[in-house]
């Protein structure tokens, strides 16, 4: 499928296809057609969190994530830099937690009490 094929629809990544190169090159390509890019980023506290719920899931007969897979798509993507509007969300506990917000390099919202992942990855 091509980025054409979507019309003027929402194109959504997860995190099976959001590798570090394939997501920067989606962002330029929609941005050149037009669209603005909302990167709604949903992380955990740590890549053992990850690995630990991939555990749970293949225990309840779900698919299993490679750990070096789990490994290379955790942290926050540079591509936060190229879009047009980011969100930050917290899955870490249970209940997921809204963090941040900017939008065309502006911050609008950040938590008082950000996770520590989260303060270093915004520097």
């Amino acid at each position: 499928m091509t980025l054409h094929e979507f019309g003027p629809r929402i194109r959504i990544m997860g995190p099976s296809n959001s590798g570090k190169s394939m997501l920067a090159e989606a962002i330029a390509r929609t941005q050149g057609l037009g669209f603005k890019v909302n990167l709604v980023y949903v992380g955990l506290r740590s890549v053992q969190n990850s690995v630990g719920r991939v555990r749970e899931r293949v225990a309840r007969g779900g698919h299993d994530v490679p750990r070096a897979d789990l490994l290379r798509r955790f942290g926050l993507p540079k591509a936060m830099a190229f879009s047009d509007r980011v969100i930050l969300l917290d899955n870490s506990g249970r209940r997921r937690r809204f963090l941040h917000a900017c939008e065309g390099g502006r911050l609008r919202f950040t938590t008082p009490t950000l996770p520590l992942w989260t303060a270093r990855m915004l520097g």
